[in-house]
């Protein structure tokens, strides 16, 4: 499957996230920026060496490399808040 040719182009570009219990803000090297709320996620999963945050069923996606997390105390708290939030299971 071609991702470049399915995704969104602006799903290629480098950016800044920023994670907070109510929203994740994505700062976009364009300037731009996509902001929403944890409640219009329908679901995550965890593949590999990334994440993959669902904003539709239908397969919209951002995709969060694990490598973006500054250390493993953060990558755990991540978890357990999609957890939390019902929106990813942890075994």
């Amino acid at each position: 499957m071609n991702m470049k040719k399915t995704q969104p182009s602006a799903n290629f570009l480098p950016r800044y996230w920023e994670i907070d219990s109510e929203f994740i803000t994505i700062y976009f090297e364009d300037g731009s920026l996509s902001k929403f709320r944890f409640e219009h996620l329908c679901k995550a999963d965890k593949v590999a060496e990334y994440y993959l945050l669902y904003l539709t069923p239908a397969g919209y996606f951002h995709y969060l490399p694990i490598a973006a997390f500054e250390n493993e105390q953060d990558i755990n708290r991540f978890e357990l808040f999609l957890e939390s939030k019902q929106l990813m299971k942890l075994w």
